[in-house]
């Protein structure tokens, strides 16, 4: 919850031309927001932040539930 309120704090100062600092970031490796747009466009912007504050959650919820191994893996796949 204290990242989305940031994240919604960061976005509310943001100006128009200038880039709202970055609450979280893609993991190594992530290309699915790669493209400019993804950090240039305040929309798109916010739900890239808001999207990887989600799946860091929901990942986790999986690695906390007593699953075995394939499970788990699948779970934080489809969390991803």
């Amino acid at each position: 919850m204290q990242k989305h309120a940031a994240l919604w704090a960061g976005m509310a100062q943001r100006k128009a031309d200038e880039p709202a600092p970055a609450v979280v970031a893609p993991e190594p490796g992530d290309r699915r927001f790669a493209a400019a747009d993804w950090a240039e466009s305040p929309y798109f912007d916010y739900l890239r932040q808001a999207y990887l504050i989600n799946a860091d959650f929901l990942k986790k919820v999986a690695d906390s539930l007593p699953l075995d191994g394939q499970a788990k893996h699948r779970l934080r796949f489809v969390t991803r």
